[in-house]
């Protein structure tokens, strides 16, 4: 139980490396407990089971060890795009605070054409639900969409956001938020300890 508090304790980020670098330790080790405890009895087996040995713990190692580096690219990539949406979605919200230009969240869809599509739309900055007609390609619900309706012209669709490209943008949020109360709670732990002494 207590190891599954520290690992839950870990940043996320270095979570997803604990299993990988966990699993090049224990190849490593399992390879040199054979080696040290087994190897003498090894000696005496074919040379050409000895070699699929070795071969076989070395694929394990170089497995883990691969494993690791991509997770590690992953982790960094997936950090950049959401701070990239989480960019987008503030630029959006300050677009959607200009004259005749509203940013919907697409609620749910009525129909489709090849122009454009009917939807049922929340405005994201102050909540009313109103019908829209969307031109272009379509957006799924739960898209953001930043339209631009000049008077007695059609409204222009101006920047979409997917539901995927949403949550990216939510989980950095929340990263931030999480990343700012561990700081205050660090502050007012080191406060404590001073008052303390």
């Amino acid at each position: 139980m207590r190891h599954r508090l520290i690992l839950y304790a870990l940043h996320p980020r270095l979570r997803m490396m604990c299993i990988p670098l966990a699993c090049v330790v224990l190849s490593v080790a399992a390879w040199i407990a054979a080696s040290v405890v087994i190897g003498p009895a090894v000696e005496h087996l074919p040379a050409r089971v000895q070699l699929a040995g070795h071969i076989a713990a070395g694929l394990g190692v170089t497995a883990a060890a691969g494993w690791m580096v991509l997770r590690t690219r992953r982790a960094a990539e997936q950090k950049r795009r959401d701070e990239e949406a989480a960019e987008t979605l503030d630029l959006l919200r300050l677009e959607a605070m200009q004259p005749g230009t509203v940013l919907l969240e697409v609620h749910d869809v009525q129909w489709t054409t090849g122009s454009g599509q009917r939807v049922w739309a929340v405005d994201a900055l102050t909540g009313a639900v109103s019908d829209r007609w969307l031109p272009g390609p379509p957006s799924p619900p739960g898209s953001l969409v930043l339209l631009r309706q000049l008077s007695g012209r059609p409204a222009d669709v101006i920047a979409r956001m997917t539901p995927a490209v949403l949550v990216a943008a939510t989980r950095h949020r929340n990263a931030e938020i999480d990343r700012r109360a561990s700081a205050r709670h660090m502050v007012v732990d080191a406060a404590e300890r001073l008052l303390r002494e």
